[in-house]
Formats: C-alpha cells, sequence, structure tokens
C-alpha cells in the first residue's frame, strides 16, 4: 500500500523536529527514525493502528510515537494526516 503525507502532515513533522532539536539533536533524529519505521509498517498492516477514540470512524487510525499521535486515513492509499503532541485535541479533520 502506498503512503502519502499531506502537507499538513509534513508541516507537523518539521515543526515537532525543530522544537526537540532545540533541546537536544540526538533525541530529534532518533525520534524521526522512529516515526519513519512505524508509518512505514502501515504499509503491510494499515488497519494496526488504534482507530481515533474521538472521531470513531474505521477509516481514521493512529498511532503513537513517543507522546505523538500520528493520523492517518487508510483508502485505496494510506495517507498520513497530521502528528500532534498526545495532551492537545484533536483538530477538525477535513
Amino acid at each position: 500500500m502506498k503512503i502519502i503525507w499531506s502537507p499538513r502532515a509534513q508541516r507537523d513533522l518539521a515543526r515537532i523536529v525543530d522544537r526537540i532539536v532545540r533541546d537536544k539533536k540526538g533525541a530529534a533524529l532518533q525520534w524521526v527514525r522512529a516515526v519513519y519505521k512505524k508509518v512505514s509498517r502501515l504499509q503491510r498492516f494499515p488497519q494496526s493502528g488504534r482507530i481515533v477514540p474521538e472521531v470513531g470512524r474505521t477509516d481514521l487510525r493512529e498511532i503513537l510515537v513517543g507522546r505523538y499521535r500520528v493520523i492517518y486515513k487508510v483508502g485505496p492509499s494510506l495517507s498520513i494526516l497530521t502528528i500532534f503532541h498526545g495532551a492537545k485535541e484533536l483538530k477538525k479533520m477535513d
């Protein structure tokens, strides 16, 4: 299954990495590698993430990477929609 990163998810990833880099460059690199590793597993197991509890739709799922939530949509391809800190609320999904 093809994985597509939305522009929003790309911006989210860059913003989070920039924030982590300020404190620990090595931690930022480690975290971004973990994100890509977990996301790449979704190619083979797209349903492996849990259904996003706030939404309840079976096509919207999430995986956790540390304290961050990676929200994705399962369809003909797999779309990474957004990434955010778990302490924040999920904003409206377009």
